[in-house]
């Protein structure tokens, strides 16, 4: 519907390439503005110093936000970890004084996550994605 931020879950085994897509989109997002979660059930989450690499890559005028979950989950609904991380996105561009919309929401999932958990906890929530 009009005035939501579209969400894309990317997820996927262990080696499929989710963080490899990652670094392809947010190296080409043309001057997009992206927000981006990544959880790695790791300690020390290497994928997002990944993507964060793959955004340094890119052209001026593009904008990204990053929230890192580590040694967190998102897998599923009980978790409660995946709404907190999505407002701290919008709080991080909030608190940079970026008035414009996200194009899109980008969450890379561990390869334990079940999507359509993830899902149906974006859909059960009044907030604009």
């Amino acid at each position: 519907s009009q005035g939501k931020t579209p969400v894309v879950i990317v997820t996927g085994f262990l080696g499929a390439g989710k963080t490899t897509l990652m670094e392809h989109l947010l190296a080409t997002r043309d001057g997009k503005l992206i927000g981006c979660v990544v959880n790695d059930f790791a300690a020390v989450n290497i994928d997002a110093t990944l993507v964060h690499d793959a955004a340094e890559r890119t052209s001026e005028g593009s904008s990204l936000h990053v929230v890192t979950l580590e040694d967190g989950c998102i897998c599923c609904e009980r978790s409660g970890d995946l709404l907190p991380c999505i407002e701290e996105l919008f709080a991080r561009k909030s608190r940079a004084s970026d008035s414009r919309p996200f194009d899109v929401i980008l969450i890379e999932c561990t390869g334990l996550a079940e999507p359509s958990h993830l899902r149906r906890s974006l859909q059960s929530t009044s907030s604009p994605f």
